[in-house]
């Protein structure tokens, strides 16, 4: 025979257009890095902040060849914010005069 299944329909809206950088001066602001300074960017809307992240988040150190992931750096996500530490994952020494691209 045939199976018959029945469910609820549900209604909703599927955004496909991905935030943007709502502003163009992303923390530091000075773009250098100091430590205890706040890596962070705020986006043009509220992000899906539950773990695990669906967005991807990288930090290149270009003067090591270094690249760190969402998945080695301590990250934040709270509403339209991301910020992102790097503390935990280089040594002072490592970032101390790099270049870096978030």
């Amino acid at each position: 025979g045939i199976n018959l299944v029945r469910s609820t329909i549900l209604a909703g809206v599927m955004d496909r257009v991905a935030p943007n950088l709502f502003s163009h001066a992303p923390e530091p602001a000075d773009g250098l890095f100091h430590p205890g300074d706040v890596i962070a960017v705020d986006l043009s809307e509220e992000l899906d902040c539950s773990r695990p992240f669906n967005f991807g988040v990288s930090l290149f150190l270009s003067d090591h060849n270094i690249t760190a992931t969402k998945d080695n750096m301590d990250i934040v996500c709270s509403g339209r914010r991301i910020e992102i530490s790097v503390i935990n994952r280089f040594s002072a020494s490592t970032l101390a005069g790099s270049t870096a691209l978030v």
